[in-house]
């Protein structure tokens, strides 16, 4: 396939058109990642396989952390990471490197806590993984930066071009079982333009921000690759593939989901070695969809994946990038401290979001809200002024009792609406609930009213 592609490229240029990817490097057979999958899943349980089809269809049940449990992972964790460095095992050079550097940074218990919820608790390999993250750090950014945060700031302007192309983007809001969703564009991709390094970096960097939620380490990642339309020819390199797997293996996020949109079987190769790739976790939640646009959404709305959101048009076209923009140059302005209010990149499951749209709609959050105010509308329609308002003043409480907030969209990034707000928002639901339906007559008065 991989020749197959050189061929037709060489054969369009000769002719004038150009007819899809040109692949370079030594791409994954499909044999392999197929039998690589296949004595994966041979060695698992039932149990075990039957949380991977939970997890790909985001079904399971998130995992109850109780202290108890925390504290006694993170003792174990630590003798995990005692035992690897006395293994003298070569990686764990930049981790001592690390703890001399700054102890206090290693030890945080946060951050440690990021790459156990990414194993699921499996010491062992969160220990395995945050070592990988310092190896990977180091060669990154280098010994200066290996107990500091990165920010966009230490990003050259080669991966600042990557980050802020749009190539790479989460979609704003989260899918039905609370899962956080990146979507990555390979009709923009153009490999001779960006090294691999800045390509690595780009992912390091875009990892690290999206593990900062608590809810996103819980729940994991539903990654997309979009290969669906579009005419330009663009390099796909298999090393910056097989790089690209060896930064994610080192970031304190769980793949849950993978799925892999294309119209090219050309692009074949391209999917098996994402596949192969990947860790354990990963590999085995690999899902790959042949087909038009309007069948690889339809497909990604099964796996309950709000795939409406997905910036790119029928023809292909990405129809917009002002989104991601917005959002990366607020980033931006956070981590230098422009301002120091609090902002919500993907807002959580318990999150109400204020305003109109079907996304707002059917956002976990809002949709249980309305639950609650349809339990409670009776209790509302005979109350008193005063007995409503603390009707809609529990409502709210109840919301951030369990962590949530009233949130508005601010163009790149999601901020607390005023208590005021959010009582209105309630009290109009309230309100809402109270009207009878319209009348299939009614409705069509008012359509045709001047």
């Amino acid at each position: 396939l991989c020749k197959l592609a050189s061929k037709q490229h060489i054969m369009s240029e000769g002719s004038g058109e150009v007819q899809g990817p040109v692949l370079q490097g030594d791409f994954a057979s499909e044999q392999d990642s197929n039998a690589q999958v296949a004595r994966t899943m041979a060695g698992m349980s039932q149990e075990e396989r039957a949380r991977i089809l939970y997890d790909v269809h985001g079904v399971s049940e998130d995992l109850n952390e109780t202290p108890e449990m925390i504290t006694r992972s993170l003792a174990s964790f630590e003798e995990e990471l005692n035992q690897l460095q006395m293994n003298n095992i070569p990686q764990s050079d930049a981790l001592r490197m690390a703890m001399a550097k700054d102890h206090a940074y290693v030890q945080n218990r946060s951050f440690r806590l990021q790459f156990l919820r990414a194993e699921s608790f499996d010491t062992k390999a969160a220990a395995q993984r945050f070592d990988r993250h310092f190896k990977m750090k180091l060669q990154l950014f280098g010994q200066e930066k290996l107990t500091k945060d990165i920010v966009q700031d230490d990003l050259d302007e080669d991966t600042m071009e990557y980050l802020y192309s749009g190539r790479y983007q989460n979609l704003p809001l989260r899918d039905k079982s609370g899962r956080h969703v990146s979507l990555y564009i390979m009709k923009l991709a153009n490999f001779s333009g960006n090294s691999d390094i800045s390509v690595m970096r780009r992912i390091f960097y875009n990892g690290m921000l999206n593990a900062e939620s608590v809810e996103t380490q819980k729940k994991g990642v539903v990654v997309i690759m979009w290969g669906i339309g579009g005419k330009k020819s663009r390099r796909l390199s298999a090393s910056t593939f097989w790089k690209s797997a060896e930064v994610q293996k080192s970031l304190p996020l769980k793949i849950v989901a993978f799925h892999f949109c294309y119209d090219n079987m050309i692009l074949r190769p391209v999917l098996s070695t994402i596949q192969l790739g990947f860790d354990f976790f990963a590999g085995v939640r690999f899902r790959a969809h042949y087909g038009t646009h309007s069948e690889c959404t339809d497909a990604l709305q099964s796996f309950g994946i709000p795939a409406n959101l997905i910036p790119i048009d029928s023809e292909g076209a990405v129809t917009s990038k002002d989104y991601h923009v917005a959002q990366m140059e607020k980033r931006r302005k956070y981590e230098r401290q422009e301002f120091q209010t609090g902002i919500v990149m993907i807002p959580g499951s318990f999150d109400i979001l204020v305003g109109k749209g079907k996304p707002f709609q059917e956002h976990p959050g809002n949709i249980e809200l309305r639950e609650w105010i349809r339990r409670h509308q009776t209790n509302y329609e005979v109350a008193q002024k005063y007995e409503k308002k603390n009707l809609v003043l529990r409502v709210i409480a109840m919301v951030k009792g369990r962590g949530g907030r009233f949130l508005k969209d601010d163009g790149g990034y999601w901020s607390e609406v005023e208590a005021e707000v959010a009582c209105a928002k309630v009290g109009h639901l309230f309100r809402d609930k109270k009207r009878p339906p319209k009348s299939a007559a009614a409705k069509k008065k008012l359509a045709h009213r001047p």
